[in-house]
């Protein structure tokens, strides 16, 4: 006897999805989760799938054609706004730019006030103005991570805004400032 996928209830099929990688969510050819049947589209589309998005595992070239940086950063914004403000948590390598930071974009990626943690890596378009974007519109931010970030200048402006950020890792690049602390006081201290 053969299990009906299509029938599992809605929020399991949401949290399974969550598991995912991104692009296998997102992409419509065969193979992505969304062109299945009906109720995994609509799974797919939930916000709560998208909680916590990590393109770090998401690789550049893939089988289904050339998934470029271009490309992507396309699908790390279609992600991001796919979590309709729900992003509690996003993890990105080398293809986050400012355009994807900033809350006044058009796109908005980052106007979630669910946001908890930001993780971003190797990416040459992120500066400190987008990050203190980031921080200034996501008021639950607890962890930011910043690592081979050339454009990201440690000053004072950007670690004062950082105050209530519990964990806060800055390493943009070799020859910089590094700032790292962890406040006391959460679940696991």
């Amino acid at each position: 006897m053969e299990a009906d996928w299509s029938a599992l209830p809605h929020d399991v099929l949401a949290a399974i999805f969550a598991r995912l990688p991104v692009d296998e969510l997102l992409l419509s050819a065969p193979g992505g989760a969304g062109a299945v049947c009906r109720s995994w589209r609509d799974a797919a589309k939930d916000p709560a799938t998208w909680r916590s998005v990590d393109m770090s595992v998401m690789p550049l070239n893939t089988t289904r054609g050339s998934t470029t940086r271009i490309s992507a950063r396309s699908i790390a914004m279609a992600a991001v706004d796919r979590s309709a403000g729900q992003l509690e948590a996003f993890r990105g390598v080398y293809l986050v730019t400012d355009e994807l930071l900033h809350t006044t974009s058009p796109k908005a990626a980052f106007r979630s006030p669910s946001l908890k943690s930001l993780a971003v890596t190797g990416s040459n378009g992120v500066t400190s103005q987008g990050l203190e974007a980031v921080v200034d519109g996501c008021p639950r931010l607890e962890c930011l991570v910043v690592f081979q970030c050339p454009d990201v200048l440690v000053e004072e402006a950007l670690v004062a805004k950082c105050a209530q950020i519990r964990l806060l890792c800055l390493l943009p690049s070799i020859g910089q400032p590094k700032v790292y602390r962890r406040l006391a006081g959460g679940d696991d201290d």
